[in-house]
């Protein structure tokens, strides 16, 4: 419960924005198929992020592989976008998923830092709670996947907040792909308290 509860606390600190954004703006530009978006984000969060405390992800793209990430990102909005299938939705949200955390500079609580420091060496003991904390990140975008089910009437709006969503991506995908979304990545995590 501890790095589940950990993840819903970091969810104030600015750092987390980097993480939670990409992943919320491909969700919120599906106009159909939200579920299968949110599951690939998550699956794909979970699965880099522990990959990332593993080692085994490499170091934060630059040069070409910016641009290729930033294509791919708005790549991944225009298929949710246009939600063709269950299996587009899943793919998009994975990429996007993947992207974020690949980018991602987590602030580190007491919780998080025993899952960085026990992935290195015993990486598949680390696997359930570091899914436990991205799930607790993820909060939000769960929240904004479940609205329109729980509040039917919120489906009104479902087609403005995917064009805004869908916005929302290509500037993104244009910070990736010109290096300004590692600049916004180190800002956030001036903003952000140390973890206690």
């Amino acid at each position: 419960m501890g790095p589940l509860l950990e993840g819903i606390r970091d969810l104030s600190q600015a750092c987390s924005l980097s993480l939670i954004v990409p992943g919320l703006a491909v969700v919120l530009s599906a106009r159909n198929r939200r579920g299968w978006v949110v599951g690939g984000v998550l699956g794909a969060t979970w699965f880099f992020a522990w990959m990332k405390a593993a080692g085994w992800l490499p170091g934060t793209p630059d040069g070409v592989w910016s641009v290729v990430g930033g294509a791919a990102f708005v790549g991944a909005g225009l298929v949710s976008w246009r939600g063709a299938s269950s299996v587009s939705g899943v793919g998009s949200g994975a990429v996007a998923g993947a992207l974020a955390t690949w980018l991602w500079a987590p602030c580190v609580g007491p919780q998080l830092a025993y899952i960085l420091n026990g992935a290195p060496e015993a990486p598949f003991r680390q696997l359930v709670p570091m899914g436990m904390f991205v799930l607790g990140l993820s909060v939000p975008i769960l929240f904004v996947a479940l609205a329109p089910v729980a509040i039917p009437r919120l489906r009104r709006v479902l087609a403005p907040v995917a064009t805004a969503g869908m916005f929302l991506v290509l500037v993104l995908g244009g910070a990736m792909a010109i290096g300004w979304y590692d600049d916004v990545v180190i800002q956030l995590n001036r903003w952000s308290t140390p973890a206690s």
